[in-house]
């Protein structure tokens, strides 16, 4: 199985020496670690069984929080305790998308930023769900920030699991959400964009925010997910598809592996603009397809993996 660290290990000397300078030092980290991982260069353990004398040796992982190979087992164990909180009721999924005028402050702003995107979807939830019109309580909100698309693509979205009812102001009942109905998407959007609008001025009033991003009607998709433990099985299963096949996905790695011969990674960088281009890269083939690959796993590097939990 063709795994990222072969295409690192085909394809970096080249890229690096083509745009090393360019790169943040976390990046370039990166790509070491994971060419590194589990090989000779991190040295390893020799394991002896007391019994029979028998050896097994294991090298040492990166632990780079970009490493597909490293973080298996606390994903899992993130899961679990994660579904060990949901409660006996049915749920809605969330799904919050900030628009396309946005990303490149939050892409260049990540700390505050996604800190931001997350606190506002919660907190825009809550306000509403706690409207007599809708549910008329407090309800549990569990939020995951997502930063690419299946095609590794830069569009940071929120998914938000979030029961189907609430708890009454004085703690002492259970407030059900209508069949099928937690409330209006459109109402939701506006009190996203107006909260993170907000939060990102107070938190980073250096920043100049893009007129248009608070014009244009944002996207949200509300959806009923079921029961609990019905709703998180479905959930989590999404979460580990995403995480593994993501830049993971060995079926993408074999086709770059299979199709581009090393000499062939040139300088895909458009001369007229200083950063590559999805017209230009469409328009030349196999090595584009390796820089973009190499490019857009980057992207996420700061984030890869790293699920934030929106409780804190």
């Amino acid at each position: 199985m063709v795994e990222l660290a072969d295409i690192f290990r085909r394809f970096a000397d080249a890229y690096l020496a083509a745009h090393g300078t360019a790169m943040p030092a976390s990046h370039r980290r990166a790509i070491a670690d994971i060419i590194a991982c589990r090989t000779e260069a991190l040295g390893g353990h020799l394991w002896r069984c007391d019994r029979c004398s028998a050896e097994v040796f294991a090298y040492h992982s990166c632990k780079n929080r970009s490493c597909p190979k490293c973080h298996t087992e606390q994903t899992q164990v993130w899961l679990e305790r994660r579904q060990a909180e949901m409660l006996p009721a049915p749920y809605f999924h969330v799904t919050i998308t900030v628009p396309e005028e946005l990303r490149q402050t939050l892409r260049s702003n990540q700390r505050d930023g996604y800190s931001v995107l997350l606190k506002a979807s919660a907190e825009a939830i809550i306000e509403l769900a706690r409207d007599r019109r809708f549910v008329g309580g407090t309800v549990g909100v569990m939020a995951v920030l997502h930063t690419w698309t299946q095609q590794l693509h830069y569009h940071p979205h929120v998914h938000c699991l979030v029961t189907a009812g609430g708890v009454s102001t004085d703690s002492r009942s259970w407030c059900p959400a209508r069949k099928g109905f937690l409330f209006p998407p459109k109402a939701l959007a506006k009190l996203v964009r107006g909260k993170l609008r907000a939060m990102l001025r107070r938190r980073r009033p250096d920043l100049v925010l893009p007129p248009g991003a608070w014009r244009k009607p944002w996207i949200v998709h509300i959806t009923p997910w079921g029961e609990g433990e019905q709703a998180s099985q479905v959930l989590f299963g999404e979460l580990a598809k995403l995480v593994g096949n993501g830049t993971g996905n060995p079926q993408r790695h074999r086709r770059i592996s299979d199709s581009i011969p090393s000499e062939a990674i040139a300088d895909p960088i458009d001369s007229s603009v200083g950063h590559p281009t999805r017209h230009a890269f469409l328009g030349t083939g196999a090595a584009r397809l390796i820089f973009e690959t190499k490019r857009e796993f980057q992207l996420h590097i700061p984030v890869l993996l790293e699920m934030r939990h929106g409780d804190r």
